[in-house]
């Protein structure tokens, strides 16, 4: 048996990739989903999404502290990105509750979405959406639009603020607890993940290129 040499230097091998073309990521499915399958899928997608931007405000505002021990410029920075954290939480919110509303009884059974807080959030998604409308007009005590609705339905509110409870909760415009909000929506990313199993195992999660029979009755939750 012939003797290795194991002071042979090693062979070594380069590959190169180089992209000829642009790189495209999309969420559109050119194939037809099963109608159940998608609405699930849907609301899953948005209830991470909403939880993730939650956790981005808590980043963004723990970031600002200490308070006053940074130049304006950069305190000027760090409060922008809380702010524009708030407003993107309250849109990925908008987009669940349009989700949640798609939702058939019979996809989640027993299954009643938090009607007041995802009422909350609507109204003051429309509010940051319209800032430059509603804005001057709490400043001078004149209510119009979702503003107006926010004030009668939700007394206590205020909107574009953020509130951290002695608990270390933290509350926007005094109206909406994250960590509750939170907990429901794990909750609730739980129950959709159970019933996509089944749909999965039924061989329902396989995109057709011909559209389904979609008989949906028309019975969806009221979310808002």
């Amino acid at each position: 048996m012939p003797e290795k040499n194991f002071m042979q230097p090693a062979i070594g091998l380069t590959v190169t990739f180089k992209n000829v073309g642009p790189l495209k990521r999309s969420t559109l499915e050119r194939d037809h989903p099963d109608p159940e399958w998608e609405r699930l899928s849907d609301a899953e997608w948005w209830s991470f999404c909403t939880r993730l931007q939650a956790k981005r405000l808590i980043d963004s505002l723990r970031a600002e502290f200490p308070v006053g021990q940074r130049p304006y410029w950069k305190a000027r920075k760090l409060f922008a990105a809380t702010s524009f954290d708030l407003h993107s939480f309250l849109v990925a919110g908008r987009n669940l509750e349009r989700s949640i509303h798609r939702l058939r009884k019979h996809d989640l059974e027993g299954f009643r979405p938090p009607t007041g807080t995802w009422r909350a959030l609507h109204l003051l998604r429309d509010i940051h959406e319209h800032w430059d409308a509603l804005r001057s007009g709490f400043r001078h005590g004149i209510l119009k639009r979702a503003a107006q609705e926010l004030a009668l339905e939700y007394p206590e509110a205020e909107p574009w603020s953020l509130s951290i409870e002695p608990d270390g909760d933290l509350r926007i415009a005094n109206t909406v607890s994250l960590r509750t909000l939170y907990r429901d929506l794990r909750s609730f990313e739980a129950r959709i993940w159970w019933r996509l199993r089944i749909l999965r195992r039924l061989g329902r999660s396989t995109a057709t290129k011909v559209p389904p029979n979609q008989t949906s009755a028309p019975d969806g939750f009221a979310a808002g």
